[in-house]
Parts: structure tokens; C-alpha cells; sequence
């Protein structure tokens, strides 16, 4: 039982000092991704600084024309 609470401190504190938490998504995207690049694009154009996301919620779905219009 000893050895495997040794063994259990030594692999977390090995993680601890070697892992690093990442928030950003972009990260994670390819850079050259077409969706991206006109994102970055527009971002230097109109010197936007912080993201928006809309969401649409509908009970019957929003691919109908009364949702879409």
C-alpha cells in the first residue's frame, strides 16, 4: 500500500511541474483553415477585440424558414 501511495505522489507532482492548462481554442484549429483566416482577417480590418456568439433556440428546430427569416 506504501509503495503505491509513493508512486501515486511521485507521477503528481511529475504532472504538475510538466502540464500546463490551455483556454485558448484557436490552438487547437488549424491556422490556415479558410474560416480562420478571414477571421483574423476581419479582426485586423474592424479591430475586434473580443469574440460574440449568438445562439437560436426554437422547440422545432432552426432549419425552417419562420426560424431563418
Amino acid at each position: 500500500m506504501v509503495v503505491v501511495v509513493v508512486l501515486t505522489v511521485f507521477f503528481v507532482r511529475s504532472m504538475r511541474q510538466s502540464s500546463r492548462m490551455e483556454t485558448n481554442l484557436d490552438e487547437y484549429m488549424p491556422k490556415t483553415h479558410p474560416a480562420f483566416v478571414y477571421s483574423y482577417q476581419a479582426e485586423e480590418w474592424f479591430n475586434i477585440k473580443d469574440g460574440i456568439l449568438i445562439a437560436i433556440e426554437n422547440k422545432n428546430g432552426i432549419y425552417n424558414p419562420q426560424t431563418l427569416q
